[in-house]
């Protein structure tokens, strides 16, 4: 009973200094979450703009070039879908435009096609980047498995199908 005397004696003197202390922490508190969230939104639209980047440059077959922006955008969002399976896509073409494909392309895109499927199961576009790195790698049956798999995640898309089928 002493103690709850004696603490109620003290928050009534001091009162004033409490409050204040309580409101500095509480707008201190505010502006760390603020700058928190302007950070992240800034990192998200710097992961867009390198995606974008990497876009252009891939239509224009400057696959180094977008795969660097990809791996720029993977630096803050490393569970990026759009840059894992867009840095498969690149790997694949880069053996397909090379007279001796080198299979560490190959198996370079399937880990890319892996770490996007890690985040995005049901992606049917990943798994059909994933069946066509694995028929170029003679891997038939898990090339197969990868297809029925896109078929079974596209979801209405027909132009996933006829992808697949293709």
């Amino acid at each position: 009973p002493r103690l709850n005397v004696r603490l109620r004696r003290f928050i009534r003197r001091r009162a004033t200094v409490l409050l204040g202390g309580a409101c500095v922490a509480v707008i201190a508190g505010a502006a760390v979450l603020a700058a928190g969230g302007y950070r992240k939104a800034r990192a998200e639209e710097k992961v867009t703009e390198w995606i974008s980047r990497g876009l252009v440059l891939q239509q224009d077959q400057r696959w180094e070039e977008a795969a660097r922006s990809y791996q720029d955008a993977l630096k803050l969002d490393p569970k990026n879908v759009r840059a894992l399976g867009n840095l498969a896509i690149i790997r694949k073409e880069q053996f397909n435009r090379q007279a001796q494909g080198a299979p560490a392309l190959l198996a370079e895109a399937n880990a890319y096609c892996d770490a996007a499927l890690a985040v995005a199961p049901t992606n049917a576009g990943i798994w059909n980047v994933k069946g066509v790195v694995l028929k170029k790698l003679g891997q038939w049956g898990a090339a197969a498995a990868a297809y029925d798999n896109a078929l079974a995640s596209e979801s209405g898309q027909p132009e996933m199908r006829i992808a697949v089928y293709n």
